[in-house]
């Protein structure tokens, strides 16, 4: 019987620890040629600020979006409006000039949505590998994302080069 309840409670604190966890994709990185597919034409309503200058090591940031989903190796319906049955947010930050060991960063903010307010969802580094130019990172809920305000910031060796601004809607 003891066992039996001790059992019960942890499964309970399991499932419900699941049940209300944001967590974030492993960051996925694509060494890949710019496209003339549509999927990859800029988006204004999903760019963020125009393409930044160099750093002192000379990457710069040529594009950023956020898209419903990236497959192939590129972004599939770039948006800065999501539904909250959409279970992944798609960032895609592509770089010129990098060099093997540049670091880029994405950090997930809820601004305003829910019961979230200016709280860090999640995070991610991804340290590149001579030749790539592409970060792909995800950002997942098991359940439906509350509606509201959202932010990403990228950050580049360890730098902020921007934030996109998105939100979550019927």
């Amino acid at each position: 019987m003891r066992i039996a309840r001790v059992l019960l409670i942890g499964l309970s604190l399991v499932l419900m620890a699941g049940a209300c966890s944001f967590s974030i994709g492993a960051p996925q990185s694509s060494t890949s040629s710019k496209s003339t597919s549509p999927s990859s034409s800029p988006n204004p309503n999903t760019q963020s600020s125009p393409a930044s200058s160099p750093d002192s090591s000379g990457v710069s940031v040529t594009n950023v979006r956020l898209a419903k989903d990236f497959t192939y190796g590129d972004v599939v319906n770039p948006t800065s409006t999501f539904y909250p049955g959409d279970r992944q947010f798609h960032l895609v930050v592509d770089l010129g000039n990098a060099s093997d060991g540049t670091t880029v960063a994405g950090a997930w903010y809820a601004i305003d949505a829910g019961s979230h307010r200016n709280e860090k969802l999640d995070s991610q580094t991804y340290t590149l590998k001579n030749g790539e130019d592409r970060v792909h990172f995800t950002l997942t809920n098991q359940d439906n994302w509350p509606k509201g305000k959202y932010k990403v910031e990228v950050m580049v060796n360890g730098k902020l080069n921007r934030t996109l601004d998105f939100r979550v809607q019927q």
